[in-house]
């Protein structure tokens, strides 16, 4: 195997792995990425090891979010610990430690420990804000970051920096966007909106999560569209 032909070979794996996760299908992704990761050190080619384990560690935390169990979450973090490591013994380009450092934010969040994933957001926010991959994807970070803080007690400013984000996400400008991430990013912050509506404003809540899970619908997003049900479930429509 030609390392050019490897790489492809890594690169359709990548790809197969992130749609089979957004299917729900998390052992045929996981097959995917672990496939992804073996030729990957075959031949050479650290991108491939990063996101093989990256993507595995998403595929944890899914499963943290729902299913609720703290066991799920602590494996995320374990895999995006090992993947920034990873990105640093390698020196890798400083935008793959930021992307495996903004995921193990993600982690965090899940475990309940929201200072440590503010301050993890924030250093990604600050990255992606002097080096940025394009708007909506800064403006993904900069939700996360906003629904962090809520949950640390910053609300009101919390809201905004998610209401900022949101903004900066529909200008849909992510290039090559296979998984349809730009939806994806607009889905998760109006159900991001919708969740801290939920406790002071039911009315407002509600119809940012029919928002979303019509966008959802039509863009067939599987986990949101099961993240947003679930929301409305809460509400009793």
């Amino acid at each position: 195997m030609t390392e050019k032909i490897g790489k492809v070979q890594v690169e359709e794996n990548l790809k197969n792995g992130i749609l089979a996760k957004e299917r729900k299908d998390f052992g045929r992704a996981a097959e995917f990425f672990t496939n992804a990761i073996i030729h990957s050190e075959e031949i050479g080619y650290p991108h491939g090891v990063l996101h093989g384990l990256l993507n595995i560690g998403t595929i944890w935390k899914l499963k943290a979010r729902e299913t609720g169990k703290r066991s799920f979450a602590r494996l995320g973090r374990l895999s995006f610990l090992e993947a920034r490591d990873y990105a640093r013994d390698e020196h890798m380009d400083p935008e793959e430690i930021i992307h495996a450092t903004f995921l193990l934010g993600q982690a965090e969040f899940e475990l309940g420990n929201f200072s440590e994933a503010i301050s993890l957001y924030k250093e990604a926010h600050d990255f992606y804000q002097e080096h940025p991959r394009s708007i909506a994807h800064t403006g993904d970070v900069q939700r996360h970051l906003g629904t962090a803080m809520v949950k640390a007690g910053q609300v009101d400013d919390g809201i905004t920096t998610i209401q900022e984000g949101l903004a900066a996400i529909r200008t849909f400008d992510e290039v090559d966007a296979f998984d349809k991430r730009n939806y994806v990013w607009e889905t998760g912050a109006l159900l991001a909106l919708a969740e801290v509506y939920l406790e002071t404003d039911l009315a407002k809540s509600q119809e940012l999560a029919q928002e979303a899970l019509a966008i959802a619908k039509r863009e067939e997003l599987v986990i949101r569209k099961q993240e947003a049900t679930k929301l409305l479930g809460k509400l009793h429509i």
